[in-house]
């Protein structure tokens, strides 16, 4: 069966074969991966690259786009989006079977706005491993405390000034502020204490020119190459202890006097 001509709006695929009577696995360690919007896929690379870079658990794709193309599925990445509610619900049941078991959630682009709304409604005693967000077009001004306190390890959070598409489009769902795929998280203002507490988990990876080697020359599509999920992605979210090149948006902000 063709998929994307049976075009119902909002229902990902992981929802097509729970409807056909297939659960979604409940096993551990688990990563699960968010897409962007429309019909560019980059599951193939990601999925590549987690693998050859030690990554020993599985990778699920999780289907979100409604099929009806890019545009649409970027506008309507917003919390009230079906599938946010529909994430928040697998990862609590994945992790209730699994308690201490690895779970990691990888949003794209559009997808990342997916995710961070999933995480915020997640319930209160439910965290994940580790986050990592792929040219995110989350507004760059979106308030992470809320997802961040369902996060036990690292956030992390890509950004490039060369991306070539983000500079051309709104945040995903209209959030004002510019896309943090292109220019990075902000810290919250005011800041409390529980906030800067739980900004320590915001690791940002800004492109940088050593990056090309892997494939990801800065682009919004090429951040999802396999050798450069081999090289900087897995490596981080296969273990609990921070890379040695890591620093907190928290500690660079710290450093340029912010």
């Amino acid at each position: 069966m063709n998929v994307r001509r049976t075009a119902v709006p909002f229902l990902g695929f992981a929802a097509l074969a729970v409807l056909a009577g297939c659960e979604p696995p409940m096993t551990t360690p688990r990563a699960i991966f968010l897409d962007g919007a429309g019909w560019y896929s980059g599951d193939g690379p990601v999925r590549a690259g987690l693998r050859a870079g030690g990554f020993d658990g599985a990778v699920d794709r999780f289907g979100w786009q409604s099929l009806l193309g890019p545009l649409h599925d970027h506008l309507t990445a917003t919390r009230s989006h079906p599938d946010t509610a529909r994430l928040a619900d697998r990862v609590a049941k994945l992790r209730a079977a699994n308690p201490t078991g690895r779970i990691v959630l990888i949003g794209y682009s559009a997808g990342s706005s997916i995710l961070v709304s999933a995480l915020e409604k997640l319930p209160e005693d439910v965290q994940v491993d580790h986050v990592v967000l792929l040219a995110p077009s989350v507004s760059s001004r979106h308030d992470l405390t809320t997802a961040l306190r369902h996060v036990r390890g690292r956030l992390y959070a890509t950004s490039s000034p060369h991306d070539g598409l983000l500079p051309g489009v709104a945040a995903a769902g209209l959030e004002s502020g510019r896309p943090a795929g292109l220019v990075g998280f902000r810290l919250p203002e005011p800041m409390t204490r529980e906030t800067r507490k739980l900004y320590r988990k915001l690791v940002p990876l800004p492109w940088r020119p050593a990056y090309a080697m892997y494939g990801w020359d800065g682009g919004h599509m090429s951040i999802t190459r396999s050798d450069f999920i081999r090289v900087v992605i897995a490596p981080r979210i296969s273990t609990d202890q921070p890379h040695p090149l890591d620093r907190s948006l928290i500690g660079l902000e710290a450093t340029h006097g912010k």
